[in-house]
């Protein structure tokens, strides 16, 4: 009758996963910055007016090399008319054009074209469809044909997206097959706990097709925690015999505290943290609710090797005059370097060095100039233009502008508004655009408080204005650092508040406080020294570590207060503690083999987080309770 019962249980999860093949087509992958700003935000305004003056600060550089090798006038002309044709694209012309004031010489071996293009949104100027069909048009010739610009970076984040989603998935249910095969040896039990991983990852299928959440690059680490977390679970009860009555409060409890970790980013006012808290909370109560439909009450007797359990009988407990010295020298180590965490975009860390879109900015850089506009705008009725060409002078001086796109220096003959350098509702109100590099946010806020300083020696009351696309990636900044604070310190107050109405008791409250404050503390620490900063990746590793951490303290405090009796807490709690460790430190050890370097230093950090807090928990937490 067990038989049977396990059988029908294992179907309906079957089902529930074999459903998502459904939901995954309509899957989409989306790494925009508008995904990262909140909707009514001032720069959001001022960058929407900007377009709706301008028309548009989205454009492609088109670099042909060795033209006249391979391809014949004629043929250029009419690809390069094609391209023109193309929808939503507002002019090509050849760069550097005359009127424009560039640094680079022009390489007689390249034939180079500016694409200028309508945004698809005032927050999202990307057009892959426009990428990918001049790069048909070009298909020929692909590794002589260079494309950068606007949505280039953004598209092969995308394409990494994507390919790191399915290998962490293939890299993550295989290394558990095999890990599980060896720890746990029994059949029934290995697929009991697989299928309870495989439920979680489902239920993060579903919460995506459901709540229509496209998939981004900080979203690729939720299945690999969900996996290898639901099987900690399992390990808990199987370590019990397979019994869910004696762990049942534990493990509500531990789900209920990292659920926290996700959670908290609900507040927040960024669409995508939002998006990965449902992610996050759908695959950990979907993992939740298939163990307790898999394994609940004790579906399967299991017993563990008793060579396990002996070793955490006999494990000694130090005393607290060498562990809470030696635990507080190493956190004070650490601590310093918490003042030097930052946040700091830069799309172009995401990719290697291997990528095309990588190697053709590189090119286009290197022989074309820099590309990315940095945007002024000028009010003639309150700055003379005598002035204005003087400081045009001192900036296009500094050695990150590489050419300048200037109004008054467009030939008469052209309508400069449909060129979209004076506003369409002021005559007066003209754009200025300097060709900077592709930077990070920290490298472009130095260069425009040195265009600022050039500001103050030519204009009193009034400035040319910072406008245009590079103010949203700095407002992303600011807003990732400000929701890291915020939603760290957020799950910390809610996690302890909760563990407080648990243990009942300002001893146990106070040792659980100290113990998972070293890991966390710690990890952070080491953030700052090693100069890994708060990215798009990064920003949720506070809240969520914490999180998870505290779930193993959890689990000793449990059959402590139980029993009050140490010894048996550990030889109740030890082997699932010391083998979850074991598992989530192996999930996040995928990580490593990323081709994305936030998405590595997100694993190394977890990893030192993992492996603190197990010493906190079978070394520290044991000797300040020992009586």
């Amino acid at each position: 009758m067990k038989t049977v019962n396990i059988i029908f249980r294992l179907l309906l999860l079957i089902l529930y996963v074999g459903a998502t093949f459904w939901a995954i087509p309509a899957i989409k992958i989306d790494n925009s910055i508008e995904r990262w700003l909140p909707e009514n935000s001032e720069e959001t305004a001022k960058y929407k007016k900007f377009l709706q003056e301008f028309n548009s600060d989205a454009l492609l550089i088109l670099s042909l090399e060795n033209a006249d090798s391979f391809f014949e006038k004629e043929e250029i002309d009419q690809k390069i008319l094609t391209v023109s044709e193309l929808d939503h694209v507002m002019n090509v012309t050849s760069w550097p054009a005359k009127n424009i004031r560039n640094k680079k010489k022009e390489n007689n071996h390249l034939s180079t074209y500016i694409i200028r293009f309508e945004p698809f949104s005032h927050l999202n100027p990307n057009r892959p469809e426009l990428i990918n069909q001049i790069n048909r048009i070009f298909k020929d010739h692909s590794e002589q044909v260079h494309l950068a610009g606007t949505g280039v970076i953004y598209q092969a984040i995308n394409d990494q997206t994507e390919k790191a989603m399915r290998n962490y998935l293939f890299l993550g249910i295989s290394i558990l097959c095999l890990v599980l095969i060896f720890l746990i040896r029994s059949p029934v039990p290995v697929i009991q706990t697989l299928f309870v991983a495989m439920g979680g990852i489902a239920s993060i299928i579903y919460a995506s097709k459901i709540f229509n959440i496209p998939i981004s690059l900080i979203h690729t680490i939720v299945p690999v925690i969900i996996l290898f977390y639901s099987t900690s679970i399992s390990l808990h009860i199987l370590f019990h015999s397979g019994n869910f009555k004696k762990v049942f409060m534990p493990s509500l409890i531990v789900v209920l505290t990292t659920s926290i970790g996700f959670a908290v980013f609900f507040l927040d006012k960024t669409p995508l943290l939002k998006d990965f808290a449902i992610i996050g909370l759908s695959g950990l109560m979907g993992a939740f609710t298939w163990s307790l439909i898999i394994f609940y009450p004790n579906t399967y007797k299991y017993e563990a090797s008793q060579k396990i359990i002996k070793r955490f009988n006999r494990m000694p407990v130090l005393k607290r005059r060498w562990t809470v010295p030696v635990f507080i020298f190493v956190a004070l180590l650490f601590v310093p370097g918490l003042l030097k965490i930052r946040a700091e975009i830069y799309s172009l860390s995401i990719l290697t060095e291997k990528n095309k879109a990588y190697r053709d900015h590189v090119y286009i850089e290197s022989l074309v100039g820099n590309y990315f506009p940095l945007e002024y705008t000028i009010d003639e009725r309150r700055i003379e233009r005598k002035q204005v060409s003087k400081w045009v002078n001192d900036v296009y001086r500094l050695s990150d502008i590489d050419a300048a796109i200037v109004y008054y220096q467009f030939p008469k003959i052209l309508n400069i508004r449909e060129f979209g350098y004076q506003a369409k509702g002021n005559d007066h109100i003209y754009r200025l655009t300097f060709m900077v590099p592709l930077m990070s946010t920290t490298d472009g806020k130095r260069l425009v408080e040195r265009i600022t300083k050039i500001s103050e020696k030519y204009f009193v009351d009034h400035s040319p204005e910072l406008t245009g696309f590079i103010t949203l990636y700095s407002n992303v900044a600011n807003g990732l650092f400000a929701s890291f604070k915020q939603s760290l310190i957020l799950a910390i107050m809610i996690i302890f508040l909760l563990i407080t109405l648990y243990l009942k008791n300002f001893k146990l409250i106070l040792f659980t406080l100290i113990v998972n404050s070293f890991p966390v503390l710690s990890m952070l620490g080491l953030m700052g020294w090693l100069g890994i900063h708060l990215d798009m990746v990064t920003i949720p590793i506070g809240c969520l570590l914490i999180s998870i951490v505290v779930d193993d303290t959890i689990h000793l405090m449990y059959w402590y207060k139980r029993n009050m009796n140490l010894k048996e807490a550990l030889s109740q709690a030890g082997p699932g503690i010391f083998f979850t460790t074991l598992l989530l430190s192996l999930g996040f050890s995928i990580l490593l083999f990323s081709d994305t370097p936030p998405v590595e230093y997100f694993a190394i950090l977890s990893l030192f987080a993992l492996i603190t807090a197990l010493l906190g928990d079978l070394i520290l937490l044991p000797s300040l309770l020992k009586k």
